[in-house]
């Protein structure tokens, strides 16, 4: 991605205040985490198209209580996450261990098998992703999580 320093710190400043880190569990037979999520939640529609035309966010309309604004979360997961946190990560003031936590997991994910399928992964990654998904919960004051 091509954006000026300006751009990144832009972003930074979005992620501290509205963004969050996330390590989470995809699929039904994985009893593992085995996700990772930058996401950026507004309410602003000119913010939320800014994130996707300039950093390829993909948008979700959030759930939100009848009487509430809309809002979208705008997300970026595995190796799109990597590139953005490696960006932004010097100019972090707030989210700064959980974007660390985040490359972290990151790093010890499996690629993906020849086919695009299952990601192939070390038994020894399995129970450091739990101790970073752990450590994830607490960051974001979510307290910890039982995997199984």
């Amino acid at each position: 991605m091509e954006h000026t320093e300006l751009e990144w710190a832009y972003l930074a400043g979005i992620v501290d205040g509205e963004g969050s880190c996330t390590i989470a569990l995809a699929g039904k037979r994985r009893p593992f985490p085995n996700v990772a999520m930058l996401t950026v939640t507004n309410t602003d529609a000119r913010l939320v198209q800014w994130l996707v035309s300039k950093f390829q966010g993909k948008p979700y309309p959030r759930a939100i209580p009848a009487r509430a604004k809309p809002a979208w979360n705008v997300c970026w997961a595995g190796k799109n996450a990597k590139e953005i946190l490696l960006h932004i990560q010097p100019y972090l003031l707030i989210k700064g261990q959980q974007a660390g936590t985040l490359l972290a997991f990151i790093a010890l994910l499996g690629r993906r098998s020849p086919g695009g399928g299952v990601r192939v992964t070390k038994d020894d990654n399995i129970s450091k992703r739990r101790v970073l998904a752990e450590a994830m919960a607490i960051l974001n004051n979510r307290g910890e999580r039982t995997w199984r």
